[in-house]
């Protein structure tokens, strides 16, 4: 049987586009005690969204964790960059955590960014 490794996502795979020299990007705490992970939809104060009605605040997409992804016990916030306007991101590599994904969706085109559904290419054959 081969040996069948799965890669982790990456930034490539969220972003479909962004404005050029940082402009798409900011850096945000992420408050201690909250697991982020790349493609994690997260409010204006960094956190994930961790109830039904945060969906509406949604502001960016954490496109690189830079302390780690995991909650960790040292009670230490942590830092991350997200994508919060002016961008383009791949729908199915989005995690609304428990914000309703409508109103999330919403708020995130509000903020100037897009979301796309994205087939995956055909081949030629």
């Amino acid at each position: 049987m081969p040996n069948i490794r799965t890669q982790p996502v990456t930034p490539g795979d969220v972003l479909l586009y962004e404005a050029g020299m940082d402009y798409s990007r900011k850096t945000v705490t992420i408050p201690d005690g909250q697991a982020v992970e790349i493609g994690t939809v997260v409010k204006a104060d960094g956190g994930p969204l961790a109830a039904a009605a945060d969906g509406a605040l949604a502001r960016g997409v954490v496109i690189y964790p830079l302390n780690g992804v995991a909650a960790d016990a040292t009670g230490a916030d942590r830092r991350a960059v997200i994508i919060h306007t002016h961008a383009i991101v791949k729908s199915q590599f989005l995690n609304f955590g428990s914000g309703t994904e409508a109103d999330a969706r919403a708020a995130l085109e509000a903020a100037g960014v897009q979301i796309r559904t994205t087939q995956p290419s055909q081949g030629d054959d």
